[in-house]
């Protein structure tokens, strides 16, 4: 019988320490106790995926702010990510109507 934990969510390290050596380290750990790892691993940079060139992706809350504003909920989601990210009303409001555009 095979047993596998999915893992959801994210590792804070100090801001020197690359992705290259997150995984070296992470992958190291999980083959000295004879395991697997199979998926990926995206850095997060003040909230924001950074892409493989390096630039700032999208926030790690959009999909599911655009799913609350694709159901004509976009005050739950400004609410959502004010409270999550500690940003103003004003900055809330402007990434949520950021977001309604791309749909």
């Amino acid at each position: 019988m095979r047993k596998e934990f999915e893992i959801q969510g994210a590792v804070e390290v100090p801001s020197e320490v690359t992705e290259e050596e997150f995984v070296d380290k992470f992958i190291s750990f999980i083959e000295s106790n004879n395991w697997w790892f199979g998926g990926g691993i995206r850095e997060i940079i003040d909230g924001f995926y950074i892409n493989q060139d390096g630039t700032k992706g999208e926030h790690v809350l959009d999909t599911d702010l655009k799913e609350l504003i694709s159901k004509d909920k976009s005050a739950e989601a400004i609410e959502l990510f004010m409270n999550l990210t500690g940003e103003s009303l004003e900055e809330a409001k402007r990434h949520i109507n950021s977001l309604s555009k791309l749909l």
